[in-house]
């Protein structure tokens, strides 16, 4: 799989991660995350960028010294991070 491939489906992740979560405050969950939320204590509605931001240079420092598999494995990652937030949204909407 190219890293170039790779990298589209964890932006893609991400993205999901913060329409998901966004989904989950809106229906009156919380962050549990406590990185994301410092973020959206101090950026408030635009918590996202830096959240996306320290997600790319995850990313790329895990391009520089990691293998592919690394890659994989943290895509992976924010896809179940996504499917769990739709879990608690729709326990949350009733």
């Amino acid at each position: 799989m190219s890293v170039t491939l790779i990298a589209i489906l964890y932006l893609l992740a991400n993205v999901a991660d913060v329409i998901t979560t966004e989904m989950v405050l809106k229906q009156g969950g919380q962050e549990l995350n406590p990185l994301v939320k410092g973020f959206m204590n101090i950026f408030g509605d635009m918590w996202f960028l830096p959240k996306i931001a320290v997600a790319v240079g995850v990313f790329y420092l895990g391009y520089l010294y990691t293998n592919t598999w690394f890659l994989i494995a943290i895509t992976l990652l924010f896809f179940v991070v996504s499917l769990w937030n739709l879990r608690v949204y729709y326990k949350l909407k009733g």
